[in-house]
């Protein structure tokens, strides 16, 4: 076969200068490569070939931008690798080259088609698209076939064609093979073999690093290697391959140390200080960008899990018990990772990357793949959190109790005003016009005190009568036990059960019956028409009422009759205004303006703000108790992430040496962190629900077969509901970040070779 022809700039892809590369050893520095430089054209299938432990993967290391140098450059496709940082040079790996391992790693919660794919996804395709590239690459190297499996459940020489399929979805410029048929059998390898020429033929570079001499006559050049050196730069052709490999097998050392008119002629020149050099860092962003984007994936990520959930859960459960195969679960889940991919906002950058969804995708197949411990790791954050929600759930359910025994929504609108105990302003009509007419006052009530002596049979007492118009019993919440309102238009009165307790009489023996009533008013002018002296004293003026009703909610005994009864007797001094405001008053800023005239003001929203401040305080301590609990579960997640991150350590370094960049190494543990702790926030507040829910039907079981009411002492709300979703999921960011600042910080080449 020809040798390329290309030899100018514009078909140059690889061109290393002067590398040097050195590690530490004990307590001096091995050179392992030295001084190296070399070109790779357009369209070559090159092999670098030399004994084990003479540069070889060093150097493709190098080129690729996962090994630093010491010294020299690396020219990719006119770049310079090493004056770009890490991320850099991950986008230039994921879109130009593809890579093969002689030791195979994987995705290993993925199946052969995902692992695939993966290349693709991350180059920013769609999943769809993805997965049709990927299913085409597995056609061209013959594995169709296997795409449901695991990678790890094939044949060394299928996992090799799997790699190959992989490395070709990126359409790369040069392919690095290094050693891809060493673990497989001769069958195998040289199937290997033929589908790399044919790459090569149809325009690829390939650049392959071999042990075995008989691979010669797939290539178009020969890099000869020792001792850290380039020696030799052979081109091979039909008659010289044979000649080739036999000197190389009979004695590679004397043959590579060959100096032959026209062979390749190494200078080596002064080895650099390895400690000088210095990676370029990645350029930090800034603190408050970094932040909003941080906030903004923390936010859709909530956002979008929520909707998955409600929306998705039923569908699956009809397309799994009515349908074969349903698209409704298909379109739903389409519809939510656009309206994510929309809620996180546009990308600024203008290489294209992978999508949240993708990642989270990959960090939910690892969760699937652990489920026992992703389980018992969710089942210990839901308990937390469903303890947390437990106790604030009986915070907001005694609170509710509590607060509807002492107001009824009505209430919340209504202020009673009353004089300042010996204060000089009274209550009089010009008052009670005035607030009347301020704005946002929607009704008034006036209430007159009168002092009363009450006659029924044979005995008497003494109580206190308010003169009201009807309706000021109804919008007090006056409850009627019997009988109805009474009318002004009649001598009737409405009192409370009180009254028939002081009487001793029962209620059905007084309503429609009779009570006579004398009214004792303090009024001096009053006082001088009806006391008049007699022989048998004071003058008896009593006035015979019907009782139309009787009513409870008054801790005292009252009998309350028509306030026009009340200035009949010239009493123009009112003892009490009940006023009702409009909607969306502000009635701090109306009491305010009250007070400001000289009356003190008073509503049950006062003891309303008293009992949720109580419970304010009492839900903050039930929270804290409740958090020791999550703090707990929050350890075992944490442990649960760092045992998570040892385990597919090799796994981040493939990621990263397929060119996945740093923010989406930190998405990607960030957001298995997320999912563990969403999924423990739902649970725990199903777990918190049927906690309260089991309390309020037991008491509510001892409240009844004791002759009471049933009592809900739990409550909900779904800003409670939200919030525990919300800061589950901010907690679960906050966690992961340890496991993912380690992730980002490891080298792709120690990653690979951790075991």
């Amino acid at each position: 076969m020809d040798a390329p022809t290309h030899k100018t700039k514009k078909n140059l892809i690889v061109s290393s200068k002067n590398l040097w590369k050195s590690f530490p050893t004990g307590d001096h520095f091995t050179t392992v490569l030295k001084d190296v430089s070399l070109n790779i054209n357009r369209g070559e299938f090159v092999i670098l070939f030399g004994p084990s432990g003479c540069g070889k993967s060093t150097f493709l290391n190098t080129i690729m931008g996962l090994e630093h140098p010491d010294d020299g450059n690396v020219q990719f496709m006119g770049m310079n690798l090493w004056e770009l940082n890490s991320d850099d040079r991950a986008v230039i790996r994921k879109g130009n080259l593809g890579i093969v391992y002689q030791q195979q790693n994987w995705i290993k919660s993925l199946s052969v088609i995902d692992n695939v794919s993966l290349v693709g996804t991350l180059l920013g395709m769609s999943k769809e698209e993805a997965t049709k590239k990927a299913r085409k690459k597995l056609q061209i190297v013959g594995m169709s076939h296997r795409t449901s499996y695991r990678p790890y459940e094939l044949s060394a020489g299928e996992q090799q064609r799997i790699s190959l399929a992989r490395a070709l979805m990126g359409e790369p410029s040069l392919i690095v093979a290094d050693e891809p048929t060493g673990s497989l059998d001769v069958k195998s390898g040289l199937r290997t073999m033929r589908i790399l020429r044919e790459l090569a033929n149809g325009g690829k570079t390939i650049l392959m690093v071999t042990h075995n001499p008989e691979y010669f006559e797939f290539a178009d050049r020969v890099l000869f290697m020792l001792d850290g050196e380039i020696r030799k730069d052979l081109t091979i052709e039909k008659d010289n391959v044979k000649e080739i490999k036999r000197r190389v097998v009979q004695d590679l050392e004397a043959f590579i140390d060959e100096v032959k008119s026209g062979a390749y002629v190494h200078t080596t020149g002064k080895a650099p200080n390895p400690l000088k050099y210095k990676e370029k860092k990645i350029i930090k962003r800034n603190k408050f960008v970094e932040f909003l984007d941080s906030a903004r994936f923390v936010l859709a990520f909530t956002f979008s899990m929520s909707l998955l959930l409600i929306l998705f859960t039923p569908f699956l459960f009809l397309e799994k018990f009515f349908f074969r195969k349903s698209k409704i679960s298909t379109k739903i889940s389409d519809f939510i990772i656009k309206l994510f991919n929309k809620f996180e906002g546009k990308k600024t950058e203008i290489q294209k990357s992978m999508s949240n969804w993708d990642i989270g995708e990959i960090s939910l197949s690892y969760l699937m793949v652990k489920r026992s411990r992703t389980l018992i790791t969710v089942l210990g954050v839901g308990v937390g959190i469903g303890f947390i929600t437990f106790l604030l759930s009986i915070g907001y359910g005694l609170e509710n109790l509590v607060v509807n025994e002492i107001a009824e929504i009505e209430e919340m609108r209504q202020v009673v005003i009353n004089p300042v105990v010996g204060g000089e302003v009274e209550i009089d009509s010009e008052k009670y016009q005035l607030i009347s007419n301020k704005e946002g006052v929607k009704e008034i009530y006036p209430v007159i005190n009168v002092a009363t002596t009450v006659y029924y049979e044979d005995s008497q007492t003494d109580l206190v009568s308010y003169g009201v118009e009807s309706e000021y019993l109804e919008v007090s919440r006056k409850s009627y036990e019997e009988g109805i309102p009474f009318d002004p238009t009649q001598k009737q009165v409405v009192i409370s059960e009180d009254v028939l307790t002081i009487l001793g009489i029962e209620k059905n023996e007084i309503v429609g019956n009779k009570l006579e009533i004398e009214f004792i008013p303090v009024n001096e002018e009053r006082e001088k028409t009806i006391l008049k002296e007699d022989v048998g004293g004071v003058y008896d003026d009593r006035v015979e009422y019907t009782v139309s009703g009787i009513v409870s909610g008054d801790s005292i005994p009252v009998i309350y009759f028509p306030i026009a009864e009340a200035k009949d007797l010239n009493i123009e001094i009112y003892s009490e205004l009940l006023i009702i405001l409009a909607d969306g008053v502000d009635m701090a800023e109306i009491r305010r303006e009250i007070e400001a005239l000289g009356m003190k003001t008073s509503s049950v929203m006062d003891t309303v703000n008293q009992i949720e401040t109580f419970f304010n305080y009492l839900r903050i301590g039930l929270a804290v108790i409740g958090g020791i609990a999550f703090i707990i579960a929050i350890l075992g997640m944490i442990n649960t992430l760092t045992v998570s991150l040892m385990e597919r350590t090799r796994e981040v370094g493939l990621l990263k040496s397929l060119g996945m960049r740093s923010v989406e190494v930190k998405k990607l543990f960030i957001t298995e962190s997320m999912l563990i702790s969403f999924f423990g926030g739902v649970s725990g507040i199903i777990i918190g629900v049927l906690m309260g829910g089991g309390m309020s039907i037991i008491l509510s079981i001892i409240a009844m077969t004791r002759g009471g009411e049933s009592l809900m002492v739990s409550k909900t709300p779904l800003l409670l509901i939200l919030g525990v979703i919300f800061v589950s999921v901010l907690i679960g960011y906050l966690t992961g970040l340890y496991p993912s600042k380690r992730a980002v910080k490891m080298s792709p080449l120690d990653a690979l070779r951790y075991e």
